[in-house]
This record gives C-alpha cells, structure tokens and sequence, in this order.
C-alpha cells in the first residue's frame, strides 16, 4: 500500500526533484487515485504555461496608462524650438511602449522569482524543523532508555541529516534527582552543512521531564 502523497511532495514530482524511488511512488499513488492525476494535470498545466510564458517575448498591449506616464516624464525636459511635440514622434512613442513592455516583463519575473524563493525557504524551514524535532526524540529516548555507552541515533532522510545522542554517566544531585551526562554530536544538511557537538548534563525532575543543566557545544 503506497503512503499518502503531500502537495510539496506533487509538486518536486512535477519540477522535476525527486529522485527515482521517490519519484516511482508517486507514480504508483497516480495510477491508483484519479483524483491525484487529476491534480497532476493540473499541476503540469501550470508549470507549462509559465514556461511558454518566458520561452518567447512578452507580446501583451501595452496599457496606455504606462505609455502615458512615460511620455510625461520626457515631456518634462523636452526642446520648445523644434517643430511637432517630440513626444508625438513614432521613435519616441516606440521607446515608451518598450520601457513599458519592460516594467510589465521585469514585474513578472520577479513574481516568479519570488515565488520561488518562498518555497525553497518553507522547504528548507521544514527540514531544519523535522531535524530539531529527530535531535529530541533521540535525546529524550538516550536519556530515559539507554544505558551509558549506548547511543540513540536518528537520520532525516529528507534534508540528509544524521546523528546520535549517547549517555555516558548516570548520578543523583544534591537534591536527589537522577541526572545523565550525555554526548550528542549532529552532522546538519538543511541549509549551510555544519557539525555540531555538545556535551551536556541533563536532569529528570518529578515529572519524568529531562531538563538540560549544563552544556558546552563546539559548532563546526
């Protein structure tokens, strides 16, 4: 049985950024869901129409109001001892209707663009999320079930990140808490790749919650 496919996940599928076991699952939920091939469709529909959009020149009218305000800016400085309005003359017309073909193609450009920033960031907010949420189950699963020497390990197959959480002593406080050292070192792919290490003391208070006490990192 396949797993439910996410919009994010119809959406690399489309742009082309799964790899090829992902990619085939996708495949196997459209051959079985019409409704998700469907959206596909739909999907591949956009993507293509934004594609022809900026494959040729843009050929929209220009609104006369763009035409307008740019003829009024050259109307400003314009020469008094030349016969006809220079602003009248076809070069001058021809020149403002292609700055205003202009603004028109940049603003959708940037459009795109930004678009596409967005979403690579929620991308990347995504995964740096699931690896901080992976770094504490392991924590909290080394801490309350592991003995010392035994690491919890964890992986995100999404953002390629992995690492481990590994107790190494076991003690009471002065105020009768148990408490654990631990070691957790983190190799981080989402976003700028770095090693992260830190050793820590962590305590568990009357509610079973470890709380860390002390903490020294070293981030590479």
């Amino acid at each position: 049985m396949t797993r439910a496919i996410d919009d994010e996940t119809l959406v690399a599928y489309v742009d082309g950024e799964l790899d090829q076991d992902a990619a085939r699952e996708v495949e196997a939920a459209i051959a079985a869901d019409p409704a998700l091939a469907e959206t596909v469709r739909a999907l591949r529909e956009g993507a293509a129409t934004l594609r022809a959009a900026f494959a040729e020149p843009v050929r929209a009218e220009v609104p006369e109001r763009l035409i307008a305000a740019v003829n009024d800016g050259f109307a400003a400085q314009r020469p008094k001892d030349q016969g006809a309005p220079w602003h009248r003359r076809p070069i001058f017309t021809a020149m403002a209707a292609s700055i205003a073909i202009l603004v028109v193609g940049l603003g959708a450009v940037y459009g795109v663009v930004d678009w596409q920033v967005e979403r690579r960031l929620a991308r990347l907010e995504a995964a740096q999320e699931a690896d901080r949420a992976l770094i504490q189950s392991a924590l909290v699963t080394a801490l309350e079930k592991h003995l010392s020497g035994v690491p919890a390990t964890w992986r995100n197959p999404q953002s390629g990140s992995s690492g481990r959480v590994e107790p190494v002593r076991t003690f009471r406080n002065a105020g009768g808490q148990w408490c654990r050292e631990y070691i957790l070192e983190a190799a981080l792919r989402a976003g700028d790749a770095r090693h992260e290490f830190r050793r820590a003391i962590a305590c568990r208070n009357a509610e079973g919650r470890w709380t860390t006490k002390l903490e020294t990192t070293n981030d590479s």
